[in-house]
């Protein structure tokens, strides 16, 4: 799985995390006690928007109840739109 977001220094990164289960899931809900879970960052620039774009709508295509906005909206948005996406939070 893989997301995108806008960090506090106004930076947008790619954030792609593989859950690796080395034993039976735990009985409490919501523990990830017994397993691995790694995580690889990736700092985007604005001429990366497509890959910004391009993961935005896969995370919302994949997983439409984690987020407030929908993925024909977010699908309509130009390419001015995803370039200012990169200077969101500075």
């Amino acid at each position: 799985m893989s997301s995108a977001a806008v960090c506090k220094a106004g930076h947008t990164v790619t954030i792609r995390m593989t859950l690796v289960v080395k034993r039976p899931e735990p009985k409490g809900i919501g523990s990830v006690t017994g397993s691995q879970t790694s995580f690889w960052v990736e700092v985007l620039a604005e001429k990366d928007w497509p890959r910004l774009r391009d993961i935005r709508l896969s995370a919302l295509r994949d997983f439409p109840g984690g987020f407030l906005a929908s993925h024909d909206r977010d699908a309509a948005y130009g390419e001015e739109h995803w370039r200012e996406e990169f200077s969101r939070g500075e």
